[in-house]
């Protein structure tokens, strides 16, 4: 198993603090001007975020900012809002079933190779047993012999 086998791995929306602090402001300035207007979602690019699943502490439906509930309610949501045990909340772009899924899928595989392993080492410690009493039986049954005390043992 490889180190990076461990995370899971889901599709987030990265933003730049700056475009987000501008939108802020806007959305300030309009607010103390009573202006209701939507802004336009800041420019974003697609990252990858790799997380230790028992880092995950809840996700929630979500959508894309700039969309109207009138769209989210034909449309659904299309993102899952996911929060780490540090605070961080990100925007997957998965809907929260393909989100579960995905996740589900990642931990029952885990627990899987989990299991496989153990499944491997027992047999190998299963081995090694076996070998340590035929050499113990061995050892045995020649100082039985010696003595000129025939055991009924078969180590084959």
């Amino acid at each position: 198993m490889n180190f990076t086998d461990k995370f899971f791995k889901f599709p987030y929306k990265m933003y730049t603090r700056k475009d987000w602090e501008k939108l802020e402001e806007e959305e300030e300035e309009n607010k103390d001007n009573n202006i209701k207007k939507d802004l336009p979602e800041p420019p974003f690019t697609v990252g990858t975020k790799a997380v230790l699943p028992e880092e995950i502490v809840g996700y929630e439906t979500s959508f894309s900012y700039g969309k109207t509930l009138e769209e989210v309610n034909i449309a659904g949501p299309d993102l899952t809002h996911v929060v780490l045990k540090n605070g961080i909340g990100l925007a997957c772009l998965w809907s929260i079933e393909d989100f579960e899924s995905n996740l589900n899928k990642f931990i029952k595989k885990q627990k899987q190779d989990e299991l496989d392993s153990l499944i491997e080492e027992t047999k190998e410690k299963a081995i090694q047993i076996r070998q340590i009493l035929e050499e113990e039986l061995s050892s045995i049954k020649e100082q039985y012999e010696k003595e000129g005390i025939p055991l009924p043992i078969n180590l084959e």
